[in-house]
């Protein structure tokens, strides 16, 4: 087959990677609120409702800070770049769309 994505790493490098790492990651604390909702008489809190408002500065910074903390162990994991460029390669085709009507006629 042509189009079978071979890597050549050494079996659960990634994972040995993850492991070693895992244990020292400082995850940001998410912004809490003080939310109460009552529901036919049972008070249910939901401090995390602040962040369904996406466009919220704390959210934001919070997202921003997540991402930050992704990518720092992403970008440890073995052979990452080999694994981006044979995806690209494979991925990286002529694409057709299908048929449309096109104008009012």
């Amino acid at each position: 087959m042509k189009n079978v994505l071979q890597l050549s790493l050494p079996a659960g490098s990634a994972l040995v990677v993850f492991a070693k790492t895992a244990a020292r990651l400082q995850y940001p604390p998410a912004p809490k609120g003080n939310q109460t909702d009552d529901f036919q008489g049972t008070k249910i809190t939901d401090p995390c409702r602040g962040l369904e408002n996406a466009d919220a500065v704390p959210t934001q910074k919070w997202v921003d800070k997540e991402s930050t903390l992704t990518a720092s162990l992403l970008s440890k994991i073995p052979g990452r770049e080999a694994i981006k460029t044979q995806l690209t390669a494979l991925w990286n085709y002529e694409k057709f769309t299908g048929l449309f009507i096109s104008g009012t006629a």
